[in-house]
């Protein structure tokens, strides 16, 4: 669609018949076609009880697997340890000639190789860190934006259009989006 002032003061939208396409619809008043987009941002806006209410679940949850984390941890750590006493215990065995060079060489193989997957294991539990704060910060930015639309200059209205609407088409009066 592309905007075409009337009599100086009135803008009117109406389709380019762009890409071999025959557009049949008529010309669209810029205020029902603020009204449509109004209504169709109006269904981001999520309300502040809402995300109060999310942000302390989520920071429950987040307790919550932080103590799950810190116990997998523990575990892990617990099982590294266990590993490399094993290997300790079987050197000094193999230093006093109780097991042979080939089986150390096989089993410490074996065990370094459990002690790599507890390493990544125990590194993603030390780094990963989930941050909801960011989420709910992002859902009360949008709703803010959603909620300005209306009293914003064009040309914000244009930059939010194109960050929240993937495909927009005006059919047989009514405007189609996919967010």
């Amino acid at each position: 669609m592309v905007a075409e002032i009337k009599k100086e003061r009135y803008v009117y939208y109406h389709c380019t018949n762009g890409k071999g396409t025959n557009c049949q619809e008529p010309y669209t008043r810029e205020e029902r076609l603020t009204k449509e987009l109004t209504s169709v941002l109006g269904e981001l806006i999520v309300p502040k009880a809402i995300t109060t209410w999310l942000r302390a679940a989520l920071q429950e949850s987040d307790s919550t697997e932080t103590r799950a984390r810190e116990q997998a941890l523990q575990h892990a750590s617990a099982a590294y340890d266990q590993i490399n006493a094993r290997i300790e215990a079987m050197y000094l065995d193999k230093l006093d000639g109780r097991i042979s060079t080939s089986f150390y060489d096989e089993k410490a193989a074996l065990w370094r190789q459990e002690q790599t997957v507890l390493q990544r294991r125990i590194n993603d539990l030390r780094h990963t860190r989930q941050n909801y704060e960011d989420a709910i910060g992002a859902i009360e930015h949008t709703s803010a934006l959603c909620k300005e639309f209306p009293t914003q200059p064009p040309a914000e209205q244009r930059r939010l259009l194109k960050i929240l609407i993937e495909k927009a088409a005006w059919k047989d009066g009514e405007l189609e989006t996919t967010l």
